[in-house]
């Protein structure tokens, strides 16, 4: 199947047979929402992006960052887009965790056979940033311990239940994640 658009998460998933990676269905949801669905409509809608945005838990930095020297293969005819945490990965491309977000782009980029079907966004400064980030646009408590089924549980929970307006706070507070969720509403406008 030919998407318009992969998603690499560096995150790794809870194995759940026939159930969608939440951060992936969070994104998915967040692009619904940007296209103006109504809440309702949310399941469906996410059901229908999934035919042309795919999602891939890589299971790591290490992983991630070696997937994308399969860039084009990755992309075929759309694009790629990365979603990892800014915390460290400045560190994991050989640079100093302060580097300017331009560097550290360039490295990750440097690494791709097809630097330009190559999209970079971070979370800052990783995924439990998101959930708070959540929560502090008045969204649900994010979760006090950190694993896969907290994470889980939370980020469906958000994915299928926030309001347009802690959605558009969201994306504010977590610019790069902003970007991502409008590059990838675009791409599936221009189908």
């Amino acid at each position: 199947m030919k998407y318009r658009a992969t998603v690499l998460y560096e995150d790794k998933q809870q194995p759940r047979p026939n159930e969608l990676f939440s951060p992936h269905a969070f994104v998915l949801s967040a692009v619904a929402a940007v296209e103006g669905y109504d809440l309702s409509e949310f399941p469906q809608r996410v059901a229908m992006l999934t035919k042309v945005i795919d999602g891939r838990p890589q299971n790591g930095v290490s992983k991630l960052l070696t997937a994308i020297r399969n860039t084009s293969r990755i992309a075929g005819p759309g694009m790629l887009f990365l979603l990892v945490d800014r915390d460290r990965i400045a560190e994991h491309v050989g640079l100093q965790k302060a580097s300017q977000e331009k560097d550290v782009i360039a490295k990750i980029r440097g690494r791709s056979d097809a630097p330009g079907h190559l999209s970079v966004h971070f979370l800052e400064p990783n995924l439990e940033g998101l959930m708070k980030t959540i929560e502090m646009c008045r969204g649900p408590v994010a979760p006090l311990r950190k694993g896969l089924i907290e994470r889980d549980t939370y980020l469906n929970k958000a994915a299928y239940g926030l309001s347009a307006g802690i959605r558009d706070c969201v994306r504010q507070q977590q610019p790069s994640f902003g970007d991502l969720v409008e590059q990838l509403t675009v791409r599936c406008r221009a189908s």
